[in-house]
């Protein structure tokens, strides 16, 4: 993540947008999840897919990790979010 978004999590205006303070990431986690599962192209760069590369486990705690990193205090994400998200 700190590649793209910076380990502030500041991330690069115009390119790669911040985590930290991000409304998107504070919020509901679903959107989240779905956007580290199947990846996201938009105008501020792409996200990569990671659902064929981390586990549903593994997935729960990078969205966990970036909603409760740096200022950011958002409620953790489980597995079975995850699953849900899936259609598990």
């Amino acid at each position: 993540c700190a590649q793209c978004h910076r380990a502030s999590g500041e991330g690069l205006p115009a390119t790669f947008p911040a985590l930290n303070k991000n409304p998107f990431v504070l919020g509901d986690p679903q959107p989240v999840i779905a956007t580290v599962l199947n990846g996201r192209k938009g105008n501020l760069g792409q996200m990569p897919s990671w659902k064929d590369k981390l586990d549903d486990e593994q997935i729960a705690l990078v969205v966990t990790y970036i909603r409760q990193a740096w200022s950011n205090r958002a409620a953790a994400v489980t597995a079975v979010m995850v699953a849900a998200a899936k259609g598990k």
